[in-house]
């Protein structure tokens, strides 16, 4: 991450926690699993209309498959960013051989925008990944501009399918 932007991140992580009660918390399994992958769809879907059209009833079934599996298996790792007691941004991400690979987000525009929660959530689980000794922060897919502030790079993603032919028996002879 480029100077500039550095101190931009901070400058914003700085004032929410200047003008907010901030908290920052990953969901493990003391928590209600279902209630907090409610509460991510709600952000998610609120984040932009785009998202909201991804987060189908069916979407939503697979996400709560998923964040069960991957959290009993000790990889999820689901961020809520609390300001004033409310969560206002949420980051669903996993921890995987010293790589951290963030899936998809949200934050609602409408409370707290002015304290940028979406970046300040991020920021705390770079901060978190950082300190977890993850060689790598994964944005994954997807051009959004913000991931470039954050010093995303891209790189190509390739694709092999191995498949085994079909072998007579006269052939195997």
């Amino acid at each position: 991450v480029e100077k500039k932007q550095r101190h931009e991140i901070r400058r914003k992580q700085r004032r929410a926690e200047r003008e907010a009660e901030v908290g920052f918390y990953l969901v493990g399994q003391e928590h209600n699993l279902e209630a907090e992958v409610d509460d991510f769809v709600v952000l998610q879907r609120a984040s932009r209309e785009d998202k909201a059209d991804f987060m189908t009833p069916q979407m939503r079934r697979f996400f709560g498959a998923v964040a069960r599996t991957m959290l009993d298996a000790g990889y999820l790792r689901l961020s809520f960013l609390t300001l004033n007691g409310q969560k206002a941004a949420t980051l669903f991400a996993f921890e995987y051989d010293r790589k951290f690979l963030l899936y998809n987000s949200g934050y609602d525009p409408d409370a707290y925008s002015h304290l940028s929660p979406g970046w300040v959530n991020l920021s705390y689980s770079i901060q978190y990944a950082i300190a977890a000794g993850c060689r790598l922060f994964d944005f994954m897919q997807g051009d959004e501009e913000y991931k470039y502030r954050f010093g995303s790079q891209d790189y190509k993603v390739m694709r092999t399918i191995v498949s085994r032919a079909e072998v007579s028996p006269a052939e195997e002879r």
